[in-house]
């Protein structure tokens, strides 16, 4: 079939299907096994560009609310979407007919660790503390994964790396969801009445770090992404609800609101609109690329590509972005007037930049590749072992 004649005059033009979703051929295009997602985060095929978009944005969320407290919610709704996030793509890769508990620990483990592990000990060089101890650091690594919330008594002052814990329970019960999946709107709704609860039997300082108070909105994800893969007819309204999302993620990054919840981001009269919201902005990105519509936007293919790149750095990046801080404070201190200049800050994004992509490209991919291929053989070999002795 001969391309059009638009086509050969905009040869980097693209269509807003194509923006949200990311073409399969090509080397230079293709996903790693390392690089899903997201926390934050079982990968794909293909890219899936709104995705990637959402991921960078909740990404520069919480490094804005870290680095310069532009809005007072914007790193509480960078959590919740990112627990939403990983909920939905967990449930969305889910290859029903195959799932293996053991291929997919595996496979997050070597997502997860290698990269983890690093920014856990560079935040001890940075942040030192006098009760840090070799041996202390390594029994929390093992003991809790990587996932304890007052990891910063070994490590410094990366609080940051406390979301680790929700995103780790998640992995280790999602092959009960994925057997449950049936059951899905029902975990849901126990979700909720565990959450209400929690209000009750918790004190309200510990509800935003409570991870029974969290699992309803990863199981939300997981509920979302099942209707979805079942009626995805119901989302041709997807653009709309796409870009409502995407505006009330900068809205909340630059200015920030909380409604109806008391001034508490962990309040569920923020929270349930806010996950609502999240549920059907990435639902609605995964329809998108699908979307048999017209366009009606021409987006650059390199744009398209850039984004797509950019969204495998945000685990390094929301990882290490605490420390590098700490560390640009260090080496320029404050001037007169207690401030810093705009110089200061565009430093230290380049840094964080940089430091992300080589620690992803360096670190995470491919000693990602080496643990996972190294688990799976082993994991072979004492199952033929148990085979042979039964």
């Amino acid at each position: 079939m001969q391309p059009k004649a638009s086509e050969k005059r905009r040869p980097w033009g693209c269509t807003w299907r194509a923006f949200l979703k990311k073409p399969t051929s090509g080397a230079a295009l293709k996903t790693s096994r390392t690089a899903d997602a997201p926390v934050p985060m079982s990968a794909p095929s293909s890219f899936i560009t709104g995705i990637s978009l959402i991921r960078i944005i909740l990404c520069l969320m919480i490094c804005a609310f870290h680095w310069a407290r532009w809005s007072p919610v914007a790193g509480s709704v960078g959590v919740d979407w990112f627990i939403v996030l990983s909920g939905f793509l967990m449930t969305f890769t889910l290859k029903e007919n195959s799932f293996s508990p053991p291929s997919f620990y595996i496979s997050k483990f070597a997502r997860l660790w290698p990269l983890l592990f690093t920014a856990i000990l560079l935040s001890s060089l940075v942040s030192y503390k006098e009760q840090f101890q070799l041996d202390n650091l390594l029994g929390v690594l093992l003991v809790s994964f990587g996932g304890n919330q007052f990891m910063n008594l070994h490590t410094g002052d990366n609080y940051a790396l406390w979301y680790m814990k929700l995103e780790i329970l998640f992995v280790l019960i999602f092959p009960l969801v994925a057997y449950g999946r049936k059951r899905l709107p029902l975990l849901l709704a126990l979700g909720l009445v565990t959450a209400v609860a929690c209000t009750f039997l918790e004190p309200v300082a510990r509800l935003y770090f409570f991870p029974p108070y969290r699992l309803w909105q990863f199981l939300a994800g997981c509920c979302a992404a099942r209707l979805y893969k079942k009626h995805e007819r119901f989302f041709r309204w997807s653009p709309a609800v796409f870009s409502f999302g995407v505006l009330y993620l900068l809205y909340q990054t630059f200015t920030g609101a909380l409604w109806g919840s008391g001034g508490k981001v962990a309040s569920l009269a923020f929270l349930l609109p806010d996950t609502l919201i999240a549920v059907l902005t990435i639902a609605s990105a995964c329809s998108l690329a699908k979307s048999p519509q017209p366009p009606a936007v021409k987006i650059p293919a390199v744009l398209i590509h850039l984004t797509n790149r950019a969204s495998l750095l945000t685990y390094a990046v929301f990882l290490l972005h605490v420390p590098l801080l700490q560390f640009m404070q260090y080496i320029w201190p404050q001037d007169r007037y207690g401030t810093r200049p705009i110089l200061f800050w565009i430093c230290a994004a380049l840094l964080l930049i940089a430091v992300g992509a080589a620690m992803h490209y360096g670190i995470e991919q491919p000693c990602g590749k080496w643990l996972s291929s190294r688990l799976k053989r082993a994991f072979a070999r004492v199952r033929n072992i148990k085979f042979t002795a039964l």
